[in-house]
């Protein structure tokens, strides 16, 4: 077999993997490319026109979303902590055993700003990008030259990648609490316990903060002040982000559902339970939920949340699928990241 037969899978043979049809109001969803990258630490993410995704063998891929074509690779000398962001076409990345933050444009490194333990995902807006670390603090760093404009103390390791929104900052630690903090000056503004790690990212939505908590407990908070508005026990630890969907928030849980609540007053609509620890949250496109599971199918769901289409992969998948340029991109433990079309 010549070496395009051995990269892309025929897609009569991924029909076969498809779940039959349930009804007529099943989606008609095929497999348009996927690309060999390797362990991926993250979901990927758009950039303009560009996907791209940071791998645990030290490379970040930057593809082509048409047709997943490789349009450059960059090897780092640390490993990916999280996923990568961008402004213009400068991309910044937090890494571990170098122990910084990195700022790249093409192979060259613009800055290097030294950060021990980095664990999110740095995030970039106004010209400032926010990073937390395992050993508690969130940095502030300047996006031009990674100088340090503040940092704050937590009260434990801060795996929450920060949020930032209106001039205000929000994120979890490993102790339970969410904060929110001043952008300009790291002020802290309000401080939320919830009594038990927190390890995904915060969700924002019409004035509201949601987020999940490793003893399975999910928090609706009022963004001004922090003041607990509802709160939802499931049977498993939460390590997926939250999302939206025509009034509803969803999220997924280790007791293997993802969950579908009202999103004003915490009411259970439906639960969909699947084989596998649920890491993902959905994403809605073309009037269905899709979301991924450890195991190895991707999911969509109408919402009312029935099972309209289903996938078998090649792995477990761990993050929330991505939707870009009218595909939805899927990456899988088989080191595989997929693309779905209409």
């Amino acid at each position: 077999m010549g070496r395009r037969g051995r990269n892309f899978p025929s897609l009569l043979l991924f029909s076969l993997l498809l779940l039959p049809s349930l009804n007529s109001e099943t989606p008609v969803v095929h497999l348009v490319w996927r690309r060999k990258v390797g362990p991926m630490v993250s979901s990927p993410r758009i950039f303009g026109e560009q996907i791209v995704l940071g791998t645990s063998k030290k490379v970040i891929y930057i593809l082509r979303p048409r047709d997943g074509k490789v349009i450059s690779k960059l090897r780092l000398k640390g490993y990916p902590a999280s996923a990568p962001s961008c402004e213009g076409e400068t991309i910044f990345i937090s890494t571990q055993k170098q122990d910084g933050v990195l700022a790249l444009l093409g192979e060259k490194t613009l800055w290097r700003t030294e950060v021990p333990d980095p664990l999110t995902q740095p995030v970039v807006e106004e010209g400032k990008i926010w990073v937390g670390s395992g050993r508690g603090w969130l940095y502030c760093l300047d996006s031009s030259d990674g100088g340090m404009l503040w940092r704050y103390k937590a009260k434990g390791p801060i795996y929450s990648t920060p949020l930032f929104e209106e001039g205000e900052v929000y994120f979890g630690d490993g102790e339970g609490h969410i904060y929110c903090l001043n952008a300009e000056d790291g002020k802290q503004l309000w401080m939320f316990n919830a009594f038990s790690p927190i390890f995904s990212p915060l969700g924002s939505h019409q004035g509201r903060i949601h987020f999940g908590t490793y003893s399975g407990k999910f928090f609706s908070l009022d963004k001004a002040s922090g003041e607990k508005l509802w709160d939802f026990q499931t049977a498993g630890n939460i390590l997926s982000p939250p999302s939206f969907w025509k009034g509803k928030v969803l999220f997924g849980s280790n007791d293997r559902s993802l969950y579908c609540l009202d999103e004003e007053s915490g009411r259970l609509c439906w639960k969909f339970q699947t084989g596998g620890l649920v890491h993902s949250s959905p994403v809605p496109l073309w009037g269905y939920l899709f979301f991924g599971s450890f195991d190895g199918n991707i999911y969509a769901l109408d919402g009312e949340g029935k099972l309209r289409w289903q996938c078998k992969l090649g792995g477990s998948i761990r993050f929330s699928p991505l939707h870009a340029r009218e595909l939805i991109l899927v990456g899988a433990d088989d080191g595989w990241l997929y693309a779905f079309g209409r």
